[in-house]
């Protein structure tokens, strides 16, 4: 995620990458986390994962989808 490469390069590439983009990374990978711990999350009338739209390069979710989330209650 945070690896400049001429293949992947949304931070830049060479000497004029982004610095912040390690503090970026870890800010995501930790809100994910608490979304993962707090809540669950389920695709509403779906046993399996909706299909990927493909469009030119681009892999994307279907925006059709909806998606539940739910507080997690203590036991």
């Amino acid at each position: 995620m945070v690896g400049v490469t001429q293949d992947y390069f949304p931070f830049g590439i060479e000497k004029h990458a982004c610095p912040g983009r390690f503090l970026a990374a870890n800010e995501l990978k930790t809100m994910l986390a608490y979304i993962l711990m707090s809540y669950d999350v389920k695709f509403e009338d779906r046993v399996s994962r909706p299909t990927s739209i493909h469009w030119d390069l681009n892999v994307i979710a279907d925006p059709t989808v909806r998606v539940m989330v739910r507080k997690r209650t203590c036991n």
